[in-house]
């Protein structure tokens, strides 16, 4: 039985491998947006599907998925299985003068996500 595994993490290491030739007959310019777009397809954050204003986003070279919802951000491998890390910020400000940080609402553009805590964003 082959491991398709191998197969599948090494041409994801080749199509994000920026030492690659360039094809003949493909500018310069073109071959970086080519790139650039395998890139985005990879590493991009999408709409969770889960529950509105949920995202996530997948790092295929270190196996890992970032999930962000109101609460913070949630790190485990894409199956879920074995370990889950997170990360939530609970209030900002100083020791005398905290304020809450709960997120009210979380926006995700240009491969980044938001997180909207009212007079905070981050």
């Amino acid at each position: 039985m082959r491991d398709t595994r191998a197969t599948v993490l090494s041409a994801t290491a080749a199509a994000s491998d920026t030492s690659l030739q360039r094809p003949a007959g493909v500018t310069a310019d073109g071959w970086t947006e080519v790139q650039r777009s395998i890139h985005l397809e990879q590493y991009g954050v999408v709409a969770d599907g889960i529950a509105e204003g949920r995202y996530r986003a997948t790092d295929p070279v270190q196996r890992f998925e970032a999930r962000f919802d109101p609460g913070g951000v949630q790190l485990a491998p894409p199956d879920g299985k074995d370990w889950e890390w997170g990360l939530a910020l609970r209030a900002w400000g100083r020791d005398d003068a905290l304020e809450s940080a709960s997120a009210t609402a979380l926006e995700s553009r240009q491969g980044r996500v938001e997180f909207d805590c009212g007079l905070l964003r981050e």
